[in-house]
């Protein structure tokens, strides 16, 4: 199991690692986009204080802007894309033929299936991605093949859901088979 070292992911860590005895390696790579002087603002308060950034952020994403500094401060959608598939594809080339659990955050985890996809980022707020969803793929560094995006089935049948909604907390990601690399 591999996961972002903020505080949300390791108490995601205690509800799935724990009992299942799994072995844990904590990821800066997955760790949320950095929103700069936005990080721990309201939506409302970006909005407020940085209204034309916030417009480019949440609303008109032009599919151009994935190196724009559009949070003060933040990183750029692909500074944070290139953080987190970097350490997916180190995860994928050390763990053939596993099956291996991500767990991150929505921003980064939209992002990271934006870029898998191809899509550009004027696409990311169609993507839900719900506290404590599943994302079932699986990858081989160049290839992708999706299976689930989003499923929060999951969460009926456990206290799970009641918590999610208390607190900002993690996305998952389970990646069916890092599968071997095929020779060119």
């Amino acid at each position: 199991m591999f996961l972002s070292t903020s505080v949300g992911c390791i108490e995601t860590e205690d509800i799935i690692a724990d009992p299942h005895d799994l072995v844990v390696e904590r990821c800066p790579g997955f760790l949320e986009t950095d929103l700069g002087k936005w990080e721990g603002k309201t939506k409302e308060e970006m909005k407020s204080q940085y209204p034309k950034l916030y417009e480019w952020f949440f609303i008109k994403v032009s599919p151009n802007s994935s190196d724009m500094q559009i949070t003060p401060g933040g990183e750029t959608r692909n500074q944070a894309r290139d953080r987190s598939l970097s350490k997916l594809n180190q995860i994928v080339d050390a763990c053939v033929d596993s099956n291996i659990l991500i767990v991150s955050h929505s921003h980064a985890i939209k992002i990271i299936i934006c870029s898998l996809l191809g899509l550009d980022y004027s696409n990311i707020w169609k993507i839900n991605q719900p506290n404590y969803a599943l994302n079932l793929f699986e990858y081989d560094g160049k290839n992708v093949l999706f299976y689930i995006i989003q499923d929060t089935s999951h969460l009926e049948r456990t206290d799970i859901f009641s918590r999610s909604i208390q607190r900002e907390s993690a996305g998952l990601f389970i990646l069916g088979k890092a599968k071997r690399k095929t020779k060119e």
